[in-house]
């Protein structure tokens, strides 16, 4: 996540603090004392910019979970044994 907020645009124009701010959006944190030292303006798009990368996160690792899925699901139907697959009721 912190990779994705410091390819925002806000990110790169806090230069050297971006790193700083990227670890503490990572962490779950905007309070600290170097963050009360960006301006209430900045510090808006900054939490545009945490949000739309925890989003990206979620959405990656949803889609990751999505192919497993559905990876999973064909292997379980493929590989089940026929006579399994359809069994006389008794």
């Amino acid at each position: 996540m912190s990779e994705k907020f410091l390819e925002s645009e806000i990110a790169q124009q806090l230069g050297d603090q971006g790193h700083v701010v990227a670890e503490q959006v990572s962490s779950g944190g905007l309070g600290s004392e170097s963050t009360q030292q960006i301006p209430a303006e900045m510090l808006q798009h900054i939490t545009a910019a945490a949000m739309d990368a925890s989003t990206d996160g979620l959405h990656y690792a949803m889609t990751l979970a999505a192919i497993v899925a559905v990876v999973g699901a064909v292997l379980g139907f493929t590989l089940i044994r026929k006579k399994d697959l359809f069994q006389e009721l008794v």
